[in-house]
This record gives structure tokens, sequence and C-alpha cells, in this order.
């Protein structure tokens, strides 16, 4: 195997789980701070890969207040988390990549143990998942790992994602970032950087 597909992980995990995280950002938000619910959802939609106690510094300075927020996003994304399904074409693209010798690495902002279980529950043929491990073991250092780990350069990586985030990430490494359409629109991915667009999981089939 030559190639990785480092996949974001709301992509493979997730329908309309997008929608539900906004919902549960903006009641958390709402306890603490008085913001409009669109001001939470544009800051939300623009930060999304990022830890979620990182995102909500973005709407206040208050370390003790994002900690209270934090704490109550969990809460509320802890009710959703593990019922939320796989997305219908996930495993069908997957088994297509990885029929074809392409490694297949999951990562995501949740922390590891919620991801550990998550697949526990909804299981995918996988040659890495990652998560979260604090302080600061994100997905900039998901591919630093993932290419150390199976002697890969950046080159022969390609993240599929669906945030600004996602995208920013992988430009910064130097990997080709492919952005699918859903959580934001097509021009904020590619002027986050995606250097590939598509509106369906299954398009990657068509492609490589």
């Amino acid at each position: 195997m030559s190639s990785c597909f480092f996949v974001n992980f709301s992509l493979t995990s997730f329908r309309c789980f997008f929608r539900i995280l906004v919902k549960a950002a903006i009641r958390a938000v709402k306890k603490y701070l008085n913001l409009p619910d669109e001001k939470i959802e544009q800051v939300y939609r623009e930060t999304t890969g990022m830890p979620f106690s990182k995102q909500v510094t973005f709407l206040t300075k208050d370390e003790e207040v994002c900690k209270k927020i934090t704490e109550e996003f969990k809460k509320e994304k802890n009710k959703i988390f593990f019922e939320c399904p796989l997305f219908e074409d996930a495993e069908e693209v997957i088994k297509y990549l990885r029929d074809n010798e392409y490694l297949i690495c999951l990562s995501s902002g949740a922390l590891q143990e919620s991801v550990d279980k998550y697949l526990q529950r909804h299981p995918l043929q996988l040659d890495l998942a990652l998560g979260f491990k604090p302080p600061n073991f994100n997905k900039l250092l998901h591919m630093d790992f993932i290419m150390k780990k199976f002697e890969l350069s950046n080159e022969e990586l390609a993240f599929v994602g669906d945030s600004p985030a996602d995208m920013r990430y992988a430009k910064h490494k130097g990997v080709l970032a492919i952005g699918k359409i859903g959580t934001v629109d097509a021009e904020m991915l590619k002027s986050a950087g995606a250097g590939m667009i598509i509106k369906d999981l299954k398009e990657l089939v068509n492609i490589f």
C-alpha cells in the first residue's frame, strides 16, 4: 500500500449529524452567553474541525465560561453521538478504496475514547482511527503520525474533510485536500485550500 486516504470522522460517520451538532452548540452557548443563533452557527461552521473547547474561544475569552460551555456541549453531544448512523455509501466507498490497496485512516476532533466507542457500535474497515488526545494531539499531528507510522510522504496522502479547518490543516501539511460539500459550500472549501470538491463520497470511486 503506497497511498492513504485520511478521512474526517464526520464524513464517514454521520447522516445529518452536523445540523444536530449546530443545535447542540447553540443550546450550550446560549445558556451562558447572550448571542444570536446566527452568530453562534457562523462561528461553529467556520471553525469546525477544531476541538469545541477551541471553537468556543472565538465567542468569548472568559476561560471559566468557555469551560462551562464546553461541558454543556459535551452533554448535548453525548445524547446523540453514538446512535447516529453511518452514511449509506461510507462502507461501500471504504471497501472500494481498500480493495484498490489504499490505506484508510480516520481522524476526529472528538476524544479518542469517544471515537473508539462509536466504532464499536458502528464498525468500519479502517487501518487506523485517531481522535483528539489532550493536550494537543489534533488533526495536524494526526497527519504527522500517519506519515511516520506508514512511511508515507505528504504527496501520498489525501485528506477528505467537510470544513474550512480541515482544508487548512491539509494545505498546511502539503496534503491533497478533498472538500465534501455539506457543512459549508464549495466556495468556502476552495478558499480554505481544497484542491478537489465532491458532493458525495461515491465520487471518490470514479476519481481514484
